[in-house]
């Protein structure tokens, strides 16, 4: 069961007097990335997708509000899921040359408040018998830009996830994971994405994506003047 002082925002609201008598019963809160989702990892992509090295910065919100606390915990986690796939190191900004890259992340985490007392007090008060669950959904943006310049290198790109946390009964087939692991899972999944997506437009012969004409709509099946 994962200690309440690692529990995020989301979680830490379930933890009133009604459920934390449930805790005591040994009630579980279990989390899990949606497996809606995709679950890919940098450890899939080949070392070197991008630059060796470069600085990062990671702006994080809560339903709308910054996180400095978030925003740091997940820096030194993308630092650690980066290096550990062999694709870049991390240098500090007073340490980096003007010229290196910088890595950026922008993590919009979002829930329901409301949603989240009504489930803590639901479970604390049938000691768990009752399953609740409650979704932490997640907007990340990611950016590589020039050092001096800040001209992008590649497409921002924006992926959507969620992580499920569950008081007890969990019936999907699914690995069960501390918060803070399934959140790893989460930027690991992301940052995965990315490196797929900068890797496929570095191979195009233009950064200009054309898109596809759209269908004929006219009745006569001629085009329209």
């Amino acid at each position: 069961m994962p200690a309440i002082s690692t529990l995020t925002p989301l979680a830490a609201r379930w933890v009133g007097g009604a459920l934390l008598a449930a805790l005591a019963g040994c009630v579980t809160l279990d989390s899990y990335p949606d497996p809606a989702y995709s679950r890919d990892s940098l450890a899939d992509h080949p070392p070197g997708s991008l630059p060796a090295q470069l600085t990062l910065r990671v702006d994080y919100r809560v339903n709308g509000e910054p996180a400095p606390a978030q925003a740091e915990r997940a820096r030194k986690r993308v630092i650690h899921l980066l290096s550990q796939a062999g694709q870049a190191q991390v240098a500090l900004p007073e340490q980096a040359d003007p010229n290196t890259p910088q890595l950026r992340l922008r993590i919009d985490q979002r829930f329901d408040p409301e949603q989240a007392r009504e489930a803590g007090a639901s479970t604390g008060a049938t000691l768990g018998a009752v399953d609740n669950r409650v979704r932490d959904e997640f907007s990340v943006a990611i950016e590589l830009v020039g050092g001096v310049d800040q001209q992008p290198l590649s497409p921002i790109g924006l992926y959507e996830h969620a992580i499920v946390t569950d008081v007890e009964d969990v019936t999907l087939d699914v690995p069960l994971l501390e918060y803070a692991d399934a959140l790893d899972a989460v930027l690991d999944d992301v940052l995965a994405r990315f490196v797929a997506d900068h890797q496929r437009a570095q191979s195009r012969p233009s950064s200009v994506i054309v898109l596809p004409e759209g269908p004929d709509l006219s009745e006569d099946g001629e085009p329209d003047v």
